[in-house]
């Protein structure tokens, strides 16, 4: 029969251990797994043990022990001693905590098993965490379900201001100047701070929902700012005179040809011979204010061998 004690925590009939509670509360994960492993080994081999945790970890398993540590004193311990883990993990899905189960059990699998010869089958926290799973699942609403904010810098004679998605984008970035970055963008299911890639994702389905087949591709983004990043620093009349335009590597020759039939903004077309193959690499913007440059030598035939 299983008695609660003010001063002792009774962690399980099946190893018939008793410690006192002040034990749990007052020591760190690390120190309660430092005491049973000095018990067992030598001081050389202890050291060596408690090295493979990285800081990481440590502060990790830390946390998670301190919340073992508020679960047993503000319960009464009136089960036995894999009853109270599996309660404790359970406990966690009431409290909001997001963390995994597998996370905390973890933390708290080392200490409990060296000091107290507690272990929890892996079958078991597998039906716990199939059972979590089944009972929390994730809401998906559609869009014109969302609460409605109203944001008092996009109001405009009383009314909210008809902006695109990217203009009302960069307008809550300037207004926001100065809040910290996590609370910007939540999810209104979870309240978590959303990913860069996941308000990406957002941002062109609204576009795609608005005006279907307008969405930015992903390569189509990286197109467009490759070009910007290169016409911004190149001049093309520089590179028609470098050396490298002119030098043969392995068969390739890069040409830069005029269309003199364009006006004003000059276009440039980018040719590869390689192997005696052209291939049309597309048309640039052409950024100098020069003089256009002479057409290149063509190059010269193959010769015979």
């Amino acid at each position: 029969m299983l008695q609660w004690c003010p001063h002792l925590l009774f962690l399980g009939s099946a190893c018939n251990v008793l410690i006192p509670s002040e034990d749990v509360s007052a020591s760190s994960s690390i120190e309660f797994l430092k005491i049973a492993l000095v018990r067992q080994f030598s001081a050389d081999a202890v050291a060596t043990m408690l090295k493979s945790l990285r800081l990481s970890s440590v502060r990790q398993y830390e946390s998670c022990w301190r919340r073992f540590q508020d679960y047993i004193t503000q319960y009464p311990i009136t089960s036995t001693a894999k009853a109270v883990v599996i309660d404790f993990l359970n406990w966690l899905t009431f409290t909001g905590n997001r963390a995994p189960v597998s996370a905390h059990y973890a933390a708290l699998a080392d200490p409990l098993y060296f000091r107290l010869s507690i272990s929890v089958e892996e079958w078991t926290l597998a039906l716990l965490k199939r059972g979590i799973r089944a009972r929390n699942v994730t809401v998906h609403r559609d869009a014109s379900q969302c609460p409605f904010i109203r944001v008092p810098a996009f109001m405009e004679e009383g009314s909210v201001h008809p902006l695109c998605p990217v203009h009302a984008l960069r307008d809550y970035m300037s207004c926001t100047t100065g809040v910290c970055e996590d609370n910007l963008f939540c999810s209104f299911v979870s309240c978590k701070p959303l990913t860069p890639r996941t308000v990406a994702w957002l941002l062109c389905r609204i576009i795609e929902d608005a005006d279907p087949g307008k969405a930015p591709r992903t390569h189509g983004v990286r197109c467009v700012a490759t070009s910007l990043a290169f016409l911004r620093t190149h001049s093309v009349v520089r590179l028609e005179g470098s050396p490298c335009l002119s030098e043969q590597r392995g068969g390739e020759i890069l040409h830069i040809e005029m269309d003199g039939r364009l006006t004003g903004e000059r276009y440039i077309s980018h040719q590869v011979t390689r192997f005696g193959m052209n291939s049309n690499l597309g048309r640039l913007y052409r950024t100098s204010q020069h003089e256009p440059p002479k057409p290149p030598t063509p190059p010269s035939p193959p010769r015979d061998f």
